[in-house]
């Protein structure tokens, strides 16, 4: 489990909420671990 320093929706380019830097770490994050337990 990762907790980011951001707000509810941090991961919607189209909310005010928006992290940019969370959003794209909790993206490489979620790919890795399908990369790794899906694949």
């Amino acid at each position: 489990v990762h907790i980011y320093d951001a707000d509810h929706g941090f991961n919607c380019d189209h909310r005010g909420q928006f992290n940019e830097a969370a959003a794209t770490q909790a993206r490489a994050r979620t790919m890795e671990l399908f990369e790794q337990h899906l694949s």
